[in-house]
């Protein structure tokens, strides 16, 4: 373990927590499903956001700043790529809802 935590150690570990907690914030409201976060109760992407931060706060604290960089970049490659797929799965389904002439 490494004696004394840093500014940049600290701002890291705030940011990890910050991204644990993350996964568990809803992503989208429907009216049928209800609430959909990111963990989706242990089957979603979420789970290796999770791990990812557990494993970055274990790394800063015995002193692996660049294997934590490595997770940090990780975890961030799989939320942009959840997304993508998101932002395409909306508008696709935005593009196959019919046109309204009326404008209601």
């Amino acid at each position: 373990m490494i004696g004394k935590l840093t500014k940049t150690d600290i701002g890291i570990l705030i940011a990890a927590a910050v991204m644990a907690f993350g996964a568990f914030c809803p992503l989208i409201k429907l009216p049928i499903v209800g609430s959909l976060n990111y963990f989706m109760n242990g089957r979603g992407d979420g789970i290796f956001v999770v791990g990812c931060s557990a494993a970055i706060v274990a790394c800063v604290t015995f002193g692996y700043r660049r294997t934590a960089g490595l997770l940090a970049t990780g975890a961030l490659v799989m939320t942009l790529t959840l997304l993508v797929r998101f932002s395409s799965l909306l508008s696709e389904a935005q593009n196959s809802l019919p046109k309204n002439d009326k404008g209601l």
